[in-house]
């Protein structure tokens, strides 16, 4: 009985190792999204304890200085949300790729799989073929033995 070589492994090998890459693309992308939402998440915090703070009784210069510090912060939990919704876009995009990818490599596996048993029943109809034909060897030899 004869190894099974699937034709296309070299192909299976690279569409998976494409997955493989896409994962990690993936993972990379949720790393910074996940670190840049910490980020956004302290900004909101300390835009929310910028308004804690008693203002009464406080010189004019500090209340400016407040206001333009929640200026700053405003603008930058603006620029912080961009930066969000342009990894959620790219990490959206990664996700259809990785998709792509693993649906590739989902249809070689199931081809292999389909000419691995084709392969085997090939394998069992051989063997069968075989013993048929030693049977039939046998049975016409035990018969010429009888005649004589």
């Amino acid at each position: 009985m004869s190894n099974f070589v699937f034709s296309l492994e070299k192909v299976l090998k690279y569409r998976l190792s494409v997955e493989e890459a896409a994962r990690q693309t993936v993972a990379e992308a949720q790393e910074r999204y996940a670190l840049n939402k910490i980020i956004l998440d302290e900004m909101y915090r300390s835009y929310e304890k910028s308004f804690v703070q008693d203002d009464k009784d406080v010189e004019d210069s500090w209340v400016i200085r407040q206001n333009n510090y929640r200026l700053y912060l405003t603008k930058c939990i603006e620029k912080q949300q961009d930066i969000l919704t342009g990894i959620q876009n790219e990490l959206h995009e990664r996700r259809e790729k990785l998709i792509h990818a693993w649906q590739e490599r989902s249809v070689l596996e199931k081809v292999r799989e389909k000419s691995y048993h084709r392969y085997q029943l090939e394998e069992k109809n051989k063997e069968k073929f075989q013993n048929d034909e030693t049977g039939q060897r046998t049975f016409v030899y035990h018969k010429r033995g009888q005649l004589l």
